[in-house]
């Protein structure tokens, strides 16, 4: 499925102090973007955390063409929470993802389309375990 990302600007709230203590003491998995072009860079630092409960909170930092970063949390049941929190942390760091999130290589092709729209270079997407 092809996944597209539009940076608006519009609803950058940046990350709540909330997700991102939740999200760092259980950290689960992250992904970062990086570009190797003369030194490895950072494009995009995404961390995700799951509470005992099952509630998970995202954390996104954005490099690149300006800095921005978000968070999300997700609550409920019969969809994705896990892609639900990622998509609010795109959101709240000022970006749009089209379509809605949903599965685990769904929050990959997100960042690779943000990633996309910050470069030309060449992308490598690393997945994080703690």
């Amino acid at each position: 499925m092809l996944v597209s990302a539009t940076r608006t600007s519009e609803n950058a709230d940046g990350i709540k102090r909330l997700h991102r203590t939740r999200q760092e003491k259980n950290m689960r998995t992250g992904y970062k973007l990086i570009t190797l072009t003369e030194e490895p860079e950072t494009l995009i630092d995404l961390r995700i955390g799951i509470t005992s409960p099952g509630t998970p909170y995202a954390c996104v930092w954005i490099y690149g063409d300006g800095f921005s970063n978000g968070s999300g949390t997700a609550t409920g049941g019969n969809y994705d929470l896990r892609g639900h929190a990622v998509y609010n942390a795109f959101k709240s760091a000022g970006w749009k993802i089209d379509p809605y999130i949903s599965g685990h290589h769904m929050i990959r092709d997100a960042i690779l389309a943000v990633g996309q729209k910050l470069t030309n270079d060449p992308l490598y997407l690393v997945e994080v375990h703690p």
